[in-house]
């Protein structure tokens, strides 16, 4: 099958959303302080939105209060997608922008929803875009996203601070000082340092790291990308259960953070390797994050959702979305080896139903081979 097959076509398509997840792959997070550890703005939203999942959990158990976690999802997920599309806007600048000039900081969402609106992505999707901007997170969300944010981004900092640490001075006081706030308003005594230092290792784990590419992955933009997806294709199908789909769809890749990206035509080399893999890492996964979780009920999920994401009856929704974040990375590479690659994870897809199919379009449309 050739990568310029056009399948079936719909009434609708995906571009304008499929776009902005490939510009999304390449915004650097503080492009204008000097630095050694690089991090995007993706691999940011994918921290931010896993430790956002465990902050809302405990919250919930702690505190016995209702915490809307799809609300906590739907926010990130279009604030991302705002980074991506105004991100020659530096963030210092649109921070000003936010406090000091609301009415233009809101015109900006503004523009966001009505391109969005006036474009031709499915009516469903449309219908949640208008949701989201007059049903709004409840303070307690708010407060969850918030410090999730400001617990990223001091993670992410940690290390160019050790360097030039007169230029990190004044961004690590803010975000520590809006961290202690949260944390008292919140009455939260979880080590949330210690668990976000753990997700932050998905950064480091580059995805088909055997395979010459000019534009290297790490698994944590894999896992934003599988996320975006998911809500993209949960969304046009009006499931149910989109809110387990989604944790699912942000934890699916936690345990390469101990094991590495093992691909999985090597974890089939031999009929019982793929299952003494799956054994290691669900030991390497219980005795370095689980247990932080013990007092609390929402582990058993969570353990789920790290060790067996596809194990459930709707996991074809979830690995259609692992495919085709495979896509776009195939994709946006030059190398003969990577068209290959893409003729089989198409193959892997039943192009069949016309939403799959009109997205694998929508996605070739940006192929470097094009």
């Amino acid at each position: 099958m050739s990568n310029t097959n056009t399948f079936h076509q719909t009434k609708y398509d995906f571009k304008p959303l499929i776009s902005l997840l490939f510009a999304g792959i390449y915004i650097q997070r503080r492009n204008t302080f000097p630095k050694v550890v690089f991090i995007s703005q993706m691999e940011h939203g994918a921290l931010e939105i896993q430790l956002a999942y465990i902050i809302a959990n405990i919250i919930k158990e702690n505190q016995k209060v209702e915490v809307n976690l799809l609300k906590i999802y739907e926010y990130l997920f279009w604030r991302h997608l705002f980074d991506f599309k105004f991100s020659n806007i530096k963030k210092d600048v649109m921070h000003y922008i936010k406090n000091d000039y609301k009415q233009i900081y809101d015109k900006l969402w503004e523009k966001l929803k009505n391109d969005l609106v006036q474009s031709n992505i499915p009516l469903s999707l449309k219908s949640w875009i208008k949701k989201f901007f007059t049903h709004p997170p409840r303070k307690i969300e708010q407060q969850i996203i918030e410090l999730s944010k400001s617990i990223v981004s001091q993670i992410e900092i940690e290390h160019n601070k050790n360097i030039f640490e007169n230029e990190y001075d004044w961004p690590f006081s803010f975000l520590q000082s809006t961290e202690n706030k949260l944390i008292k308003e919140l009455w939260i005594t979880d080590n949330l340092h210690k668990i976000t230092r753990i997700l932050y290792k998905l950064k480091f784990v580059e995805r088909w790291n055997n395979t010459q590419r000019l534009n290297h992955m790490s698994v944590l933009q894999h896992t934003f990308l599988v996320f975006a997806l998911t809500y993209i294709l949960g969304v046009t199908k009006e499931i149910q259960n989109l809110e387990e789909l989604l944790s699912k769809a942000i934890f699916h890749d936690l345990a390469e953070a101990f094991t590495g990206d093992i691909p999985s035509p090597t974890k089939k080399l031999l009929p019982e390797l793929e299952n003494t893999i799956e054994e290691i890492e669900k030991k390497l996964v219980t005795e370095n994050l689980l247990y932080l979780f013990a007092p609390y009920n929402f582990k058993d999920a969570l353990k789920s959702y790290i060790l067996s994401p596809f194990k459930w009856r709707n996991f074809k929704l979830l690995k259609t979305s692992d495919n085709l974040s495979a896509l776009i990375e195939a994709s946006l590479e030059i190398f003969p080896i990577f068209r290959e690659k893409t003729d089989l994870l198409i193959s892997k897809i039943d192009t069949n139903y016309p939403t799959y199919a009109q997205i694998i379009d929508d996605i070739l449309s940006f192929s470097v081979h094009n």
